[in-house]
């Protein structure tokens, strides 16, 4: 009997569960069994998301077992049986006696070329694949242009041409390709904010649902929970001490992120600290050795002359300390980001400029103007300190000089979809962006390559992206009110 698709989707997580136990003869074919189940499962499963997610499901599969028996097995989903699909066993004969009668033919026209002592070619040259076409960024702009079913669209330079793309997904390479790992349920909101621990054992998330919850990565499940008000923003420093939420009116709540917490946040010595801000805290901030961290806010009111970013110091217990520092702001922000050394702070708001600011003295270094039309939700900065990303509500996503503010790079869809996350990898090589359009989607940060296929999933805007401390996992949180984990894609 073929299982249905929700039943196929636990059995995945069951099996990811048990992923790190030995590579048994057994457990290798039970891990075969499941992949023929998802196969044979195409031809009952019409929803473009659902079968999207069972074609990541059998990259990610295929790819397990032929790390370990160095063999693929049989891995594409079965057509839909109602859109002209061939039943199985009846696909499986014709295919046989196709194959037969190709042969018969290839060995009498071979044996008529040797017989006639001339050299007959069999066809031209196969042309290389292009399962996986490579984007070739333009200098200054990446554009890509609207494909119809079935192509894939290279840009070269400021133009971009279509090549054909088979619809089949490929089987699983050596190489890591991104796909779907497994779903979080629980959030009955949006899922606004989301935070990895330093050891990547567990993820916070935030939802305007009120909540903030603590989720175990190995069992895929809640391990608590703690009302906050709606939650617009995260951050947990890497030394695992403190957890940072903020939230509508001006709410900020410092946590105490040692694991004991981690598993119970109820508890009396859990809550370090309230403290307010004027406005709703769309952006937080922790520096990389934890010793600062930064609120930013849109005003409640126009015209508001308080700043709009504050500055905490974070001592030896763990507990922040309202800074001196004063930054004089008007502007709304809504997305911060620490430069690595802490010296300097880059700020996003509601007017499409980022700003940078001196952390020891409040004042305002430098801008870059002339870029996003309005709101940018987020805002990144590479490991090295030399570029900036920014993907804002017009649609874009630009890459600039940190030191000159000047735009680099840029992507635009010709159908401009708001963006409303985006974030670097740990070792600057990939970004990862998620918006109105419901799907994730990686970035070579170099040139702004696509990489991969965008990942589809949710039903609903995606609003939040955490990688793991281990940078081979991304999760995104969603207007749908889920938290999908993603196999993060090699950097090529």
């Amino acid at each position: 009997m073929k299982l249905t698709y929700d039943q196929l989707i636990a059995q995945h997580q069951n099996l990811q569960k048990s992923e790190t136990a030995p590579a048994t003869a057994e457990r290798v074919e039970q891990v075969k069994a499941f992949i023929a189940d998802v196969v044979a499962a195409g031809a009952d499963i019409a929803i473009t998301r659902q079968r999207e997610q069972l074609r990541s499901i059998l990259r990610y599969w295929s790819a397990w077992v032929y790390d370990r028996t160095k063999e693929y097995p049989p891995a594409q989903l079965v057509p839909y049986a109602e859109i002209g699909a061939v039943p199985r066993s009846s696909f499986n004969l014709t295919v046989s006696w196709l194959i037969g009668i190709g042969t018969v033919i290839l060995i009498g026209a071979l044996a008529f070329g040797i017989f006639r002592g001339a050299s007959y070619g069999v066809g031209p040259e196969p042309s290389p694949s292009t399962d996986r076409p490579t984007a070739i960024s333009a200098l200054a702009t990446v554009t890509l242009q609207p494909a119809p079913t079935g192509t894939a669209t290279v840009p070269v330079g400021p133009t971009a041409t279509s090549t054909p793309t088979p619809l089949l997904i490929p089987t699983a390479t050596p190489l890591r390709e991104a796909g779907y790992r497994f779903t979080l349920t629980g959030n009955t909101d949006v899922v606004l904010a989301l935070a990895f621990s330093p050891d990547g054992r567990v993820l916070a998330s935030g939802s305007r649902d009120g909540y903030i919850r603590i989720w175990d990565i190995t069992t895929q499940s809640e391990l608590t929970s703690a009302s906050s008000g709606t939650v617009l923003s995260l951050a947990i420093d890497k030394t695992g001490q403190l957890l940072l939420s903020g939230g509508f009116a001006g709410n900020l709540r410092f946590w105490n992120a040692r694991e004991e917490c981690l598993r119970n946040l109820a508890q009396a010595n859990c809550l370090l600290k309230r403290g307010k801000q004027i406005g709703d805290i769309w952006a937080s901030a922790l520096s990389r050795d934890g010793k600062l961290l930064a609120t930013g806010s849109t005003p409640e009111t126009i015209g508001n002359i308080d700043p709009t970013i504050q500055l905490w110091q974070v001592g030896e217990s763990g507990t922040p300390v309202l800074s001196t520092i004063r930054f004089n702001s008007v502007d709304p922000v809504t997305s911060l980001v620490f430069t690595p050394d802490g010296k300097q702070l880059v700020s996003g708001g509601t007017n499409g400029t980022i700003l940078v600011w001196d952390t020891e003295t409040g004042k305002e270094l430098r801008r870059f103007e002339r870029g996003h039309r309005s709101t940018i939700w987020g805002l990144g900065i590479s490991p090295d300190g030399r570029q900036v990303a920014s993907a804002g509500e017009d649609g874009t996503i630009r890459i600039w000089d940190f030191e000159t503010g000047r735009q680099i790079l840029m992507f635009q869809d010709p159908e401009p979809s708001a963006f409303f996350s985006l974030i670097y990898n740990q070792d600057g090589r990939l970004l990862a962006s998620g918006g109105a359009d419901r799907v994730v989607r990686f970035w070579r940060a170099s040139d702004l390559t696509p990489i991969g296929e965008p990942l589809s999933g949710h039903t609903g805007a995606i609003h939040s992206l955490a990688f793991s401390p281990s940078g081979d996992v991304l999760t995104s949180g969603s207007a749908d009110s889920t938290i999908i984990f993603w196999t993060v894609p090699l950097a090529p």
